[in-house]
């Protein structure tokens, strides 16, 4: 059985196309085409599609979905469908849909207590524990939220917004932008896991986002058992409605059945 989940990002839009074993591809793009989900729909036979927003304007891409791809089952990934796992969660308030998302991705791939972040426009640090339980955790400035915060703070510095070197100290004020960003996001992880271990006794680290391979080496030189994985939120969003829309297909799925 073929699926898709959709991850509206606050930059990209990241189409992700399912089988039972695994993923089959990604799409990225800027704007979401009808026309090219309405052919993938036919081509491959997705049974049903899931859609995750941390925008407020995608309601009427729900709508265009529900009128204009062809598939029967269409799921906004929103806070009714976060309650059906409210027994997961021990947090106060209402969480993100693409944390909740990345949450069930990282579950769906290990075992154990585990920090789960996601490194992207914001960075999202967030936890499991041993019994498997959403505990929350962080919210901060993505990499380059700061390089841009950093230019519109300050009337001299230029706006960095490609990274050419990989140091630990600049050699000048282009590379010290660069170095001093980086280097502060990869201390305030590291940060994190040492305080996500002595709290909650974390395994594993599980990384994602757009700007996870700038920091997935050095955090795994710290600590062995972190692993990418860029389809995180894809595949939270992936185990959710194959769980709840299609139990039958789901028990015969390449999941751990880990939730």
């Amino acid at each position: 059985m073929n699926t898709l989940t959709i991850d509206i990002g606050n930059n990209k839009i990241k189409l992700d196309y399912w089988d039972n074993d695994g993923i089959l591809y990604r799409t990225l793009c800027d704007k979401i085409s009808m026309e090219e989900i309405k052919r993938e729909v036919e081509n491959i036979d997705i049974k049903g599609i899931i859609l995750s927003s941390v925008r407020k304007d995608y309601q009427d891409i729900i709508q265009a979905l529900k009128e204009q791809s062809g598939c029967d089952v269409i799921i906004d990934f929103n806070q009714d469908e976060i309650d059906k796992i409210s027994d997961k969660i021990k947090y106060k308030g209402k969480v993100g849909p693409d944390r909740i998302a990345a949450y069930l991705g990282a579950q769906a791939q290990v075992f154990g207590p585990k920090l789960i972040i996601d490194a992207g426009t914001a960075i999202t640090l967030d936890i499991a524990d041993k019994e498997g339980c959403y505990r929350g955790g962080n919210i901060s400035l993505g990499l380059k939220s700061r390089l841009k915060a950093l230019a519109d703070a300050t009337s001299m510095l230029p706006k960095v917004e490609e990274f050419t070197t990989f140091s630990y100290f600049g050699r000048d004020t282009h590379s010290a932008i660069e170095d001093g960003a980086r280097n502060g996001v990869i201390g305030e992880i590291l940060y994190t896991i040492e305080l996500a271990k002595l709290e909650y006794q974390i395994e594993w680290v599980v990384i994602t986002g757009g700007d996870a391979e700038n920091f997935f080496r050095t955090i795994r030189d710290k600590w062995e058992k972190c692993i990418p994985d860029k389809f995180l939120v894809g595949r939270g969003l992936n185990y959710h409605l194959r769980k709840f829309y299609f139990p039958d297909v789901f028990l015969h799925t390449n999941f751990q059945q880990s939730i």
